[in-house]
């Protein structure tokens, strides 16, 4: 069985997968990269509200019905206990957090919301991970997933196709071990 078909086959249906979260971490990236450029605030809000919900603090139904009550969005950070047995909880997503704090009597929360122009929006997409916070950030994490499959299959095929199609395997093999090479260097480095 010839499977060069095939293996060609997946190296292009990976690189397709690849252009699009290639491009997106380039641009957030470059943004990142060259953050003084761009206004990144933050622009901070903060409200204070009567709580009208109760039950047993920290509890994802406590926290469900706080998010719904003030229209929180985002992945929650776990809660934190502060002094005088008031409780602080907190969201994250590209471009706003979200930050309340509930009385030790749960009669009053006190909500920060932080707001961050484009390149903290970029940097917030940038940096986003994890499967919490509902289905659009399970999409995105299932999304990374796959492009990190679709890396090493692009990898993996084109080494296999670059070994069929040519014949001198001299530059290749140089600059393929020049790639292995400069990143175990970095690593050990860094670590």
């Amino acid at each position: 069985m010839n499977v060069f078909p095939v293996i060609r086959r997946l190296h292009l249906i990976a690189g397709l997968v690849l252009l699009i979260w290639v491009a997106m971490y380039f641009a957030t990236g470059w943004v990142m990269i060259h953050e003084p450029w761009f206004p990144r605030g933050p622009h901070k809000n903060t409200t204070n509200a009567p709580l009208s919900i109760g039950g047993p603090v920290a509890t994802a139904e406590f926290v469900k019905q706080l998010e719904d009550a003030h229209g929180i969005h985002g992945q929650r950070r776990a809660p934190k206990p502060l002094a005088k047995g008031a409780w602080q909880f907190s969201w994250v997503r590209p471009g706003e957090n979200a930050e309340a704090v509930v009385t030790v009597d749960l009669k009053e929360v006190s909500i920060t919301r932080t707001h961050f122009d484009p390149a903290g929006w970029a940097h917030g997409l940038h940096r986003l991970h994890g499967y919490r916070g509902g289905w659009p950030y399970w999409i995105w994490a299932a999304f990374m997933d796959l492009a990190s499959a679709a890396m090493i299959l692009f990898a993996l095929s084109g080494v296999y196709l670059w070994w069929k199609i040519t014949p001198n395997k001299l530059p290749g093999m140089l600059c393929l071990g020049a790639g292995i090479g400069f990143t175990t260097a970095i690593v050990l480095h860094l670590s």
